[in-house]
């Protein structure tokens, strides 16, 4: 049997399909690469917002596009969290995007709660065994009332110039600075975290805009491919 060809107004069917294809892949990629865009720069600014004091929070999440090497029709963009692992959330941006309660891990324990008093560490707050070695001093329990269950205090330190807690040394004695009590933690049964993060809501906005953003780069592409 001989071979069939199809063709219209002179142009292969294969060819044809292969020119729109191609257009269409550049369209659906750069219309996810778009949105992603967008969405990435949304949620970094409702981490700013969520956080101000924060100058690291934009810089949490960053964004993807699938495949990466590639122009294709089944282009797909997220934005991740850092330190996340796969797809999943970090548990801090997870915890400020649906809120909760935080527990203590054993029964009969409490949160320690880091004041401003206490030193960081690999970008975080010491906990308690780590602020006792660090100072040489074993923490003392000073009990309280009311929906705190304590304090954990220094008393053999002092407090120096800068705020920073340092050494009660004799020096710093005969300077009239030395060794006061310092809170370093506050212990609590529970800590209730609101949401603060509404991170649904921004990726289901940049969901509805794409039939727009395909539009708009069909329009680009086209127009691109005539001049």
């Amino acid at each position: 049997m001989p071979a069939i060809r199809l063709t219209t107004s002179g142009v292969r069917i294969p060819d044809l399909l292969t020119k729109y294809r191609e257009q269409a892949n550049q369209v659906v990629q750069s219309a996810v690469e778009v949105g992603t865009a967008g969405m990435l720069q949304d949620f970094r600014s409702n981490l700013a917002a969520a956080f101000p004091r924060s100058k690291r929070a934009a810089n949490l999440v960053t964004s993807r596009v699938f495949p990466e090497r590639e122009v294709s029709i089944n282009a797909a963009g997220s934005v991740v969290g850092r330190g996340g692992k796969g797809s999943a959330w970090p548990a801090p941006l997870k915890l400020f995007a649906e809120g909760g309660t935080i527990y203590p891990t054993k029964a009969g324990t409490a949160l320690a709660v880091p004041t401003a008093r206490v030193p960081m560490v690999s970008r975080r707050k010491m906990t308690p065994d780590e602020v006792s070695r660090s100072f040489g001093e074993r923490l003392t329990l000073v009990p309280a009332r009311g929906g705190v269950w304590g304090y954990l205090v220094l008393k053999k330190q002092t407090v120096g110039r800068s705020g920073q807690v340092r050494r009660a040394t004799k020096r710093r004695a005969a300077q009239g600075r030395g060794a006061e009590s310092i809170v370093m933690f506050v212990l609590i049964p529970r800590a209730t975290i609101r949401k603060r993060l509404d991170f649904d809501t921004i990726a289901q906005k940049w969901a509805n805009t794409m039939p727009q953003l395909l539009e708009q780069q069909a329009a680009r592409i086209t127009e691109g491919g005539r001049s």
